[in-house]
């Protein structure tokens, strides 16, 4: 493929003075608004899937990530939105090297809520849309799994893969999580048109030189509460903590540098893999 053929599917999106969290066929992709900040723009090819894509906006989506989408009955409530309360998402083209926002956008899809002067809302208050693509970079692993059950051993075994990798990085091993990014590192390079093997290179020449510094340490994964959430409509697992963050992370450096290892775990051959 040409550098010429090379397109980009960008999710733009943005929330002021209300907090809004954002789908791609189910998988989360950012939170905006408040302390998250006002704008999300980023290539989104390795969540783009042949036919329908279904793009989803969540209004004041709680407290807790696990009841962003899905919600608690028990915690829906009934609010006023602050006065100029605004979000939107929408979804583009773009060709290679083209700056995100800038005049080469093709949209393909806008989706905007504002409140409405003194009317309350029902929140979490979920907003979707589906845009149809031919995605030109073929089908996902994660496409073809079957759904998970959600329960006492499946959430013991997301503990168990992030124990493993927090001890492999606690003592400055890198193989661990390599081994299980692998079906990740293949789909990234192929949603971005990178040579085969870049993506696992990249981390392999990254990351040691932070695990090799004297000063680097992992927090512990209960330092803030984990929040799991199945995703990719029941087929994947978010490590997320009720912070919002990814649960597998490092202790802030003096400089308040701290590295999140976001990640979607799927179970592939009866073995937990790092899909996304």
């Amino acid at each position: 493929m040409s550098s010429q053929d090379e397109l980009f599917y960008v999710l733009e999106c943005t929330a002021d003075n209300c907090i809004a969290e954002f789908f791609v066929n189910d998988f989360p992709i950012a939170v905006r608004g408040k302390s998250f900040g006002h704008f999300h723009g980023a290539p989104a090819n390795e969540y783009i899937i042949n036919g329908a894509n279904e793009i989803t906006m969540v209004l004041y989506p709680g407290d807790r990530p696990a009841n962003s989408l899905a919600g608690n009955e028990k915690e829906r409530k009934r609010i006023v939105p602050l006065d100029g309360a605004v979000a939107s998402v929408r979804v583009c083209t773009y060709p290679k090297g083209a700056i995100v926002g800038g005049p080469d956008a093709k949209e393909l899809l806008m989706m905007e809520w504002k409140a409405e002067p003194d009317k309350p809302v029902t929140v979490p208050c979920v907003r979707s849309a589906t845009v149809d693509i031919i995605h030109p970079l073929g089908s996902w692993v994660w496409e073809g799994l079957p759904s998970l059950a959600w329960n006492d051993e499946t959430e013991s075994d997301v503990r168990s893969v992030l124990e493993e990798l927090h001890m492999a990085f606690s003592g400055a091993m890198l193989e661990p999580f390599i081994e299980k990014c692998r079906h990740r590192f293949i789909e990234i390079d192929q949603a971005h048109y990178f040579p085969e093997g870049s993506r696992a290179e990249r981390a392999a020449e990254l990351l040691p030189e932070k695990l090799e510094d004297p000063e680097w340490a992992m927090e512990s994964i209960e330092s803030k509460k984990p929040d799991f959430r199945l995703c990719a409509k029941g087929r994947l697992v978010q490590a997320i903590s009720e912070d919002w963050q990814a649960s597998l992370r490092s202790v802030p450096d003096e400089g308040g540098l701290q590295i999140f290892f976001s990640m979607i775990l799927g179970l592939i051959d009866d073995e937990w893999q790092i899909i996304r």
